[in-house]
């Protein structure tokens, strides 16, 4: 039984120290990103899965306009189950969260990117939202009292579609009826999340 107990003890030692040892060689590799500051390692110790993500990145919009004090942004990331990576990220996203004063993606929330001229159907997903009424004045006019509305989209992605939108030349996307243009910092962003896919050796 005292055995057993030791054991037990030492491979709960080991695993503390494999995680230990692996989330800091991410860590050193995210220190070397020139947005480090955007990126974030999470454990879910109640799904058993470490995210590693990116953002938030604001985007431009074509399309209808977004009024002083609202928008849209954008996260990339994935997962791997348990807290450490064995055979690579299992599942990669890309999240996009919409503030406004009105519905925006009940309807259309469809995905398609524009990848120097070939054009990807990325697919739809399902809506996530919430409105409420502000308290206290925000800038741009938005003052106490005034709806707004938070939705949130999340796409989930290959590592092939993800890889694309970090090479490509010209990347341009449309989530339901708004159109952007995916910025070089942005991207360098995409490709450096990519290189944290791998188990580190």
């Amino acid at each position: 039984m005292r055995f057993r107990h030791i054991a037990r003890a030492l491979l709960l030692f080991s695993l503390a120290a494999t995680v230990s040892a692996q989330e800091s060689v991410f860590k050193q590799k995210i220190k070397k990103f020139k947005n480090s500051e955007l990126f974030i390692i999470k454990y879910d110790k109640a799904k058993d899965y470490t995210g590693i993500a990116v953002g938030p990145f604001a985007v431009s919009t074509k399309g209808e306009a977004f009024l002083a004090g609202t928008g849209m942004s954008f996260i990339a990331g994935f997962e791997f189950k348990g807290q450490v990576m064995k055979d690579g990220a299992e599942r990669f996203y890309l999240r996009f969260v919409s503030s406004s004063n009105s519905w925006r993606f009940l309807e259309n929330r469809n995905l398609s990117a524009q990848i120097d001229g070939e054009r990807l159907a990325l697919g739809t997903t399902e809506h996530l939202g919430k409105a409420g009424t502000r308290v206290g004045g925000l800038m741009g006019g938005l003052g106490s009292g005034n709806s707004y509305v938070i939705e949130q989209l999340i796409y989930i992605l290959t590592p092939e579609v993800l890889r694309k939108l970090a090479d490509g030349k010209s990347v341009e996307m449309q989530v339901g009826a708004y159109e952007l243009k995916l910025k070089k910092e942005q991207q360098q962003a995409l490709r450096d999340l990519l290189s944290l896919a791998e188990p580190p050796a």
